[in-house]
């Protein structure tokens, strides 16, 4: 009898049912009443605010409108993912989903497009005409890395294209176009042309 169930089984015997104690009807206690809280509440208008991802760029920025900047880094998060115009179009409906841009961006967003394909030039890099589209695609040259916003390329042909946020085309950015091209080049491609786009402004400027 060295366990539990044994001692119960001697005691037991034959039967086959056992009572112990006397049956009565539960009878719960009380709920008590919740109390109202006293604590005081103020309205959080005028007081919070919502900041998106892309006013990261410029710290002046109130967050009510736009600035040059934040509208040019925008459009370089919506071209860095997008082969294709309606790749371009889904990827701000992507944003405006997860609350990185505000509504009213992303309706901004959606005309600066319409306006940039305006341009036959720029209509004919997101037409779904190329082959490969390479989007800030290294290119490892002497040990070094090179990495050009966008790179169009059908057969022998080649387009290198740079976004920039500024309002000016500096040497700077054509040193670095007319650099890509050569590269592009050495890799065999017959035809390249280089391009520098001034999202800002909406300018594109054709450097080779």
């Amino acid at each position: 009898k060295n366990s539990v169930g044994r001692i119960f089984t001697s005691y037991l015997g034959d039967e086959t049912t056992f009572g112990f104690g006397t049956p009565c009807d539960y009878i719960p206690e009380q709920t008590k009443q919740s109390q109202p809280s006293l604590f005081s509440t103020h309205s959080p208008k005028g007081k919070l605010a919502v900041s998106y991802n892309h006013q990261r760029y410029d710290e002046d920025s109130s967050g009510e409108l736009l600035s040059p900047r934040d509208m040019g880094t925008l459009m370089h998060k919506v071209f860095e993912e997008s082969a294709t115009l309606a790749d371009a179009e889904r990827r701000i409906g992507e944003l405006a989903g997860s609350g990185e841009i505000s509504d009213s961006d992303a309706v901004t967003l959606r005309s600066n497009l319409a306006r940039a394909m305006t341009n036959e030039e720029v209509k004919g890099w997101f037409d779904g005409s190329w082959e490969e589209v390479f989007v800030e695609r290294e290119i490892i040259a002497n040990g070094r890395f090179h990495r050009p916003d966008r790179v169009m390329v059908r057969g022998k042909e080649a387009v290198v294209m740079d976004y920039k946020f500024g309002l000016n085309q500096s040497d700077k950015h054509v040193e670095q176009i007319n650099l890509y091209a050569k590269l592009l080049r050495q890799m065999g491609y017959e035809s390249v042309k280089g391009y520098l786009w001034y999202l800002s402004i909406g300018e594109v400027n054709r450097v080779v």
